[in-house]
């Protein structure tokens, strides 16, 4: 019933080894390109800060590109999907950022003044109470810029003609598709960041979020800035492919993160994004109203049967003594509109739905027990980070070595399941409260947290 997954082979998928060794052969590449089109000799990094999110969506759609010759109007943004973007991706994305420029406009002149008169900076970190006293600068405000006319057509049509050069589709493709951000709207884009003692800048990065972000990291660490980048999900750490932590521990001078190491730039830190979910968890009592929680991740055609099997093993297998109320919570899409109708397919009035808009510590706070429907998963870290009890269904076919002690103790322990029968087994058996309890105090499961989910006082302290 659970669908077994390929990360390692399958290219698409993201934390496939072969993904990221493809786009690493692309960056190289591209670097070589994108300085002939604009006539710069600017360093790899400097490209691959601007040509992350291009990459990802080229290896996302690999399939569609390497099929054959693909000319259209090139996106003025890249959309990562697994097919070109339609008409209505492109004006929902557009309608989005215009949205944003609107919302952050007046944050241009505060972004130059703060360069001019600070060397430290911190950007798009969860802002709590206390960051400023965390040591990592003051908070760079986002500035989403709106990009109108056509701008550099000369430049495009230095693209097409590097594009012939290459005998693969794929290559053409990716050059041709190179979106009017990187290719038409350089020049001005780039002319826009004015330096201010470069070499004196050091740059904090949680997500960079905007384009005007990308081009000032860009700008600024080629001119001698350091830029230091912190682990913002799960996933990282615990997929031996996992392409994200390599880009971005690339790209970096130092690369902070949850508490863990495996590179040479690595340097365990906290889980800032933790803590502040951690202040969220307790505004809410603990009501036990629901006896389970069931996380779903975004339900889509190609997943939907396997959730609706599952949901149904579920409830025809818990014990309905047990598991008197359930709340579904779907993957919420956005903060606007419901995503109750993705469990349109669970019909029980056992079942709860939560429509995602919600804050997930809300619906937490609700429950005596998470289940998590795929582990790696950045709840099940948010569980063991606030205490809260929590089992999961363990999908990593790729394990890193630092991580695979841990996945075996906790599926020994039943906080992970390999298949739906176990899991079912050990829920029916187990008083919770009794079994996290006695868990959470043994020094396997503290070391688990102090890797992979480090608080503050443990940082602080530097003990398991």
């Amino acid at each position: 019933m659970i669908k077994q997954i390929n990360s390692k082979e399958d290219i698409t998928h993201s934390m496939s080894p072969v993904r990221r060794d493809k786009s690493m052969e692309l960056y190289d590449e591209m670097h070589g390109v994108m300085n002939e089109i604009h006539g710069t000799d600017f360093s790899k990094r400097f490209w691959m800060i601007l040509l992350g999110d291009i990459v990802m969506s080229a290896m996302s759609r690999i399939n569609v590109l390497k099929e054959k010759d693909i000319k259209r109007k090139p996106d003025l943004y890249p959309v990562n999907s697994y097919n070109l973007p339609t008409r209505k991706e492109k004006v929902k994305a557009g309608l989005f950022l215009l949205a944003k420029h609107l919302k952050t406009r007046g944050n241009r002149d505060k972004i130059d003044a703060l360069l001019k008169n600070e060397n430290e900076f911190r950007i798009g970190f969860p802002e709590f109470d206390g960051m400023d006293n965390e040591g990592i600068g003051v908070e760079l405000p986002l500035y989403y810029p709106f990009i109108t006319g056509r701008g550099d057509r000369d430049k495009r049509k230095k693209v097409n003609e590097i594009a012939e050069r290459y005998p693969d589709p794929f290559m053409r493709n990716v050059v041709r598709e190179l979106p009017a951000v990187v290719v038409e709207h350089f020049g001005k884009l780039y002319k826009s960041i004015e330096l201010y003692r470069a070499e004196r800048k050091k740059f904090h990065i949680h997500i960079p979020y905007t384009w005007c972000t990308l081009y000032l990291i860009a700008k600024y660490s080629e001119n001698g800035s350091r830029l230091v980048w912190y682990q913002h999900g799960s996933y990282y750490g615990e997929f031996e492919g996992d392409g994200a932590h390599h880009y971005e521990h690339e790209i970096s001078d130092e690369y902070r993160t949850w508490g863990w190491k495996i590179k040479k730039k690595d340097t365990p830190w906290k889980a800032y994004r933790l803590q502040k979910f951690q202040k969220e968890y307790g505004k809410h009592p603990n009501t036990n109203a629901c006896d389970l929680l069931v996380a779903f991740s975004k339900i889509n055609s190609g997943n939907r049967k396997e959730s609706n099997d599952l949901a149904k093993y579920l409830l025809e297998h818990l014990d309905p003594d047990k598991f008197k109320k359930i709340l579904a919570r779907p993957q919420p899409a956005n903060k606007v509109f419901s995503q109750k109708s993705q469990l349109d397919f669970i019909e029980s009035d056992r079942v709860i739905k939560s429509n995602g808009l919600t804050h997930m510590a809300g619906d937490m706070s609700k429950c005596r027990l998470v289940l998590q429907m795929r582990v790696p998963a950045t709840n099940f870290l948010e569980c063991l980070y606030v205490g809260h009890p929590t089992v999961g269904i363990l999908r990593n076919d790729q394990p890193t070595d630092i991580v695979k002690p841990y996945y075996d103790y906790f599926v020994e322990h039943g906080v992970l399941h390999l298949d739906l029968d176990s899991l079912v087994t050990h829920l029916n058996r187990i008083d919770v409260e009794k079994w996290w309890a006695r868990l959470y105090r043994e020094r396997a499961f503290k070391e688990y947290r102090y890797f992979f989910a480090r608080n503050a006082v443990e940082f602080k302290n530097k003990l398991i």
